[in-house]
């Protein structure tokens, strides 16, 4: 966090720091963190005007989403194939 308690990322996308937002992505920085002003990294860039570290924002959120939403169907399709899954403890036998 800087002096004024941002994140790093929303920082990083302040300055038009390219190559840190792509590090901090990768190091799994949140996407939607606000800042002392409730200003996040999207609403930052699109400020900017900075159209690749807004793409850049947008398509790695799109990633996480699609990774999460293969793992969710991945998870149903053992489930109801019969193997355990879908949260064991969810939904216990009686």
């Amino acid at each position: 966090m800087d002096a004024a308690n941002d994140p790093p990322l929303l920082i990083a996308c302040k300055n038009r720091n390219f190559a840190i937002v792509e590090t901090l992505l990768s190091a799994n920085a949140k996407v939607d963190v606000q800042g002392t002003d409730n200003s996040t990294p999207l609403v930052v860039a699109a400020k900017n005007k900075d159209v690749d570290i807004l793409n850049l924002l947008i398509n790695h959120d799109k990633a996480k989403l699609t990774e999460a939403q293969e793992k969710e169907k991945q998870n149903k399709k053992q489930y109801w194939r019969g193997g355990k899954s879908l949260q064991e403890g969810s939904h216990s036998e009686r």
